[in-house]
């Protein structure tokens, strides 16, 4: 927006740069950068926006990036006190201009959003940029990333492989929750889940959602996946800033526990958030959704975004944040889109009745999603170089989703035995493991301080800076309780009448009382030493002390405790050697202690090669991996009960942790004509957590469950025990290509296009279900392909964007009678195209609309197998929307 925009304090040493969508992001449109001035060598560089085409530069979208300069990866440049920076936690410097959807060329939020957008000077500044028209002589600027090393860095040589999403994309699309955001990065895939609240999970490099870590602003909000028993985990990415308050998305490809720790295991998903209080301004829309398919329920969001100075010396800020997210609900006959399993096929081939089968369907419960939140900013007013020595914020959020399960749209299996319509409310707790509400709760505190105390190119220690943060979690899971059969699993009186049954102080009907608490310590020091002209050193050390808890009643069955809790901690080192500018090894490791466990370390080796200026980047290395078993998981005694409650799973205090190992190599290009990359990846996962046994096999009942203890299985009749066991192993590879055309002016606007493509294979080589070795993972596609058109005009533009995926395994057509055997192997492919456009009526009132699933590819598409009592399989994984209308309104004042 307008009215916010960044206080340089007079540097002339440093012009803060946001992520620019030419690096690496899935974007939709044209992206653009004003330059004031040509002359790169001046030391009064001003980077501005405007409104004036004819002196704009133009970078493409979804760009895997390719530095042009010889600086130093940690944007440090010996022969130049100049520093270009994408800073994590700095504010007045760092200012996040505007809350806009960029809309043309030359009104572009994500390339300045820490550029101060002024309009006075707007006719100035254009007389001044009338030299960069010409695309192709266009001004090379820096672009860094924050999470690939902690520290800020150039974007192609990063050890690691990035992907950035932008504002623009975030804003001018619908989708619930975060995993939609990300579905066009490449190697990264939304086909991993869909919860039973109704969002997608999501996976990166065929490792499944749960082996990726959230991150806002650097600090972890993933819960302990305890917290989120039989498929409620992917939940989690419903709980997200408002659009407008974030600045970009970056996602990590790939392990990364060298730097995150537990969970870091398939990548990195960081949300990065605005930071501005130079001039009070406020960012305000309104969306809605409308279905053309009766069973998805219309969607509807208000967010707003607003930040300022709390005193005139502009070192004190206050960020406000907020958004409602709201579904629908639809008619049960509408929800009825899965065929039942049971009745003769008619003659005709027609299906004679139907039932939902929750998680099948994207967006089935109609629900809401709050999230409000403000952040506290203070700077000191002593500099070191051209930063605040010392900058704090305080932040505060709160979440929660709410969701009616009074249809049972949450539950998984609803049968006569577990739910039926005209239950009481209590008789429905009882009997179906659920409330007829089911909430989760979510709350963060974070304490950060960021120090700058040495900044001084002619010395040996050029550069010296920390960062500590306090953070505390809470979450809570409501709407899950104990269920009957549970209870009497456990040795309670049976009642068939009233379903009331007791034992160890749990009655049936009686909440789980699901929650989680984290208190999590971060603390690390970098330190850029210039050891010569030639060679340079960048070096982080770093520690954390987490203490994770979890409570649930369930496991008060069997242990008469239900609160559980452990400690971890971690030091971790890496240090980042500079040769000549050009070549960049990076080495790091760290070692990791639980309370319950045991220790593990995790290290990581990189290099990145700047070959050929312009035209070509080589990079690549080893990574790792781990993630910790889940806290319930550890506990020798029943964790969790599937069969509605007739078969328990125990966990064992043996287990360690699942561990990644990734290999990978990319080649980049980007050039004034075009950007390219192409990453080819090897990973190797070892020690998956599984259950050995199963629900009607496995340990029988009376039989000793081989854990630490030997506790007997106390199954119900026909059912069986199980138990988590690092029985697992697989393996991930495949390529990653993109490929951009930079911003072509053409007639009256300036025309763009993109498109990304992805093979993964992978393979389970070993299980401790024999059939399933030698198997593809489930939901992972084999072909992901996506591409966008742009063609943008001054105020106002439209895109085509493709979406094809191909591969989706069903399942193993070895196996009799089963769906794969019948149907084949795999899932259908299938293929969307979206429209969209926007319009901008002047700075402060924008438009946007679009239609999706343009050609309303139908994803309910049933087959009956079998001869007598027929069954039904869909076509696809998932059932997906149809056609829908989307249009947004955004206001800035």
């Amino acid at each position: 927006m307008a009215n916010i925009e960044s206080n340089l304090r007079d540097s002339k040493d440093s012009i803060t740069l946001a992520s620019l969508d030419s690096k690496n992001i899935e974007s939709s449109h044209v992206d653009s950068i004003k330059l004031a001035s040509a002359d790169t060598k001046s030391n009064d560089r001003i980077l501005s926006l405007n409104g004036k085409i004819d002196s704009t530069i133009t970078l493409a979208n979804n760009i895997e990036s390719n530095s042009q300069t010889h600086t130093h990866r940690p944007i440090y440049n010996t022969e130049s006190n100049k520093i270009l920076t994408l800073a994590d936690n700095e504010t007045s410097q760092n200012i996040e201009s505007s809350t806009q959807t960029p809309q043309s060329p030359s009104q572009d939020s994500n390339t300045g959003q820490n550029i101060s957008q002024d309009s006075n000077n707007t006719q100035s500044n254009a007389q001044n940029s009338t030299q960069t028209t010409d695309a192709k002589k266009s001004y090379k600027l820096e672009s860094v990333v924050v999470s690939a090393s902690g520290n800020e860095q150039e974007y192609t040589l990063a050890p690691a492989s990035i992907s950035v999403v932008s504002p623009k994309e975030i804003q001018t699309r619908p989708f619930r929750d975060l995993a939609e955001a990300l579905q066009n990065v490449p190697g990264v895939s939304i086909d991993d889940n869909v919860t039973k609240t109704g969002g997608y999970g999501i996976s990166i490099r065929g490792m499944g959602s749960s082996y990726t870590l959230i991150l806002i602003d650097g600090k972890r909000v993933n819960a302990d996946s305890s917290l989120f028993p039989n498929g409620f985990g992917d939940s989690q990415t419903s709980f997200m800033p408002p659009l407008s308050a974030i600045e970009r998305i970056e996602v990590i490809r790939g392990p990364a526990s060298t730097l995150y720790g537990s969970d870091a295991i398939g990548g990195v998903v960081n949300i990065i958030t605005k930071k501005n209080f130079s001039k009070w301004g406020v960012s305000a829309s309104y969306d809605y959704t409308f279905q053309e398919k009766r069973p998805f329920g219309n969607t509807q969001r208000f967010q707003f975004f607003s930040a300022g100075p709390l005193n005139s010396a502009k070192n004190m800020g206050l960020m406000l944040r907020g958004s409602v997210y709201t579904r629908d609900g639809v008619t049960t006959a509408d929800l009825a889109v899965s065929p039942t399993n049971t009745g003769a096929l008619g003659s005709n081939g027609t299906i004679q009745n139907s039932s939902l089968t929750a998680g099948a369907i994207v967006g089935s419960a109609p629900g809401r999603v709050y999230n409000v939140g403000g952040r506290f900013l203070w700077n000191s007013q002593s500099y070191t170089g051209s930063k605040p020595t010392h900058s704090a914020y305080l932040d505060l959020d709160y979440s929660q989703q709410n969701y009616d399960n009074s249809l049972g749209l949450v539950m998984s299996n609803r049968n006569a035995n577990s739910f039926n319509i005209t239950w009481s409310d209590e008789m429905f707790k009882r009997r179906s493991g659920y409330e007829k509400k089911y909430n989760i709760y979510r709350g963060n505190v974070v304490l950060s301080h960021t120090g700058h105390y040495i900044d001084n190119v002619d010395s040996i220690l050029a550069k010296l800076s920390s960062d500590t943060s306090l953070i505390y979690n809470v979450m809570n899971n409501d709407g899950r309780t104990v269920a009957y059969t549970a209870v009497t699993g456990a040795g309670g009186t049976a009642d068939t009448t009233n379903y009331i049954s007791s034992v160890n102080g749990v009655t049936s009907g009686d909440s789980r009382e699901l929650f989680s608490n984290d208190i999590i310590l971060d603390s690390k020091a970098n330190a850029f030493l210039n050891i010569a002209k030639w060679f340079n050193i960048n070096a982080t050390l770093g520690g954390r002390y987490w203490f994770n808890s979890f409570n649930d009643k369930l496991l008060q069955l069997s242990t008469n405790s239900s609160f559980k809790y452990q400690h971890i901690g971690a030091l971790y080192g890496e240090a980042e050697f500079g040769f000549l500018d050009r070549i960049f090894l990076t080495a790091g490791i760290r070692g990791n202690f639980n309370s319950l466990f045991g220790a593990n370390i995790s290290p990581r080796f990189y290099i990145s090669y700047n070959a050929i200026d312009s035209w070509l980047t080589i990079k690549g290395g080893i990574s790792t991996g781990y993630k910790s078993p889940a806290l319930n998981n550890l506990i020798p005694e029943i964790v969790s009960l599937s069969g509605s409650g007739q078969a328990p799973t125990y966990g064992n205090p043996n287990l360690v942790p699942e561990s990644s190992i990734n290999y990978e190599l990319s080649f980049l290009s980007d050039n004034e004509w075009f950007s390219a990359s192409i990453t080819g990846f090897f990973i190797q996962f070892n020690n998956k957590i599984t259950q050995v046994g199963g629900l009607a096999g496995g340990i029988t009942n009376g039989s000793v469950v081989p854990i630490p203890g030997s506790p007997t299985c106390n199954a119900g009749p026909n059912y069986g025990c199980s138990y988590y066991d690092n029985a697992g192993k697989a393996i991930s590879y495949g390529i990653e290509i993109f490929a951009s055309m930079k911003p072509l002016s053409l007639w009256l606007g300036y025309l763009s296009a993109n498109a990304a493509y992805t093979w993964n294979y992978t393979e389970i080589t070993q299980d401790n279900t024999a059939s399933d070795v030698g198997t593809p993972f489930n939901d992972v596609p084999l072909h992901s392909f996506n591409a966008s058109i742009n063609y943008d005009f001054k105020n106002y533009g439209f895109y085509l964007r493709e979406e094809i995926k191909a591969g989706i395994w069903r399942g193993n057509p070895s196996v009799a009678n089963s769906a794969a055997a019948a149907l084949g192997e795999y899932y259908k492919p299938y293929f969307l195209t979206h429209l969209g456009g926007y319009y901008s009526f002047n700075e402060k009132f924008r438009l946007n609309a679009a239609i999706y699933n343009l050609f309303d590819f139908n994803f309910i598409q049933y087959t009956a197998y079998g001869t007598n009592n027929a069954s039904y399989e869909n076509a696809f994984n998932y059932v997906r929307e149809g056609r829908r209308y989307y249009i947004g309104i955004t206001m800035d004042f």
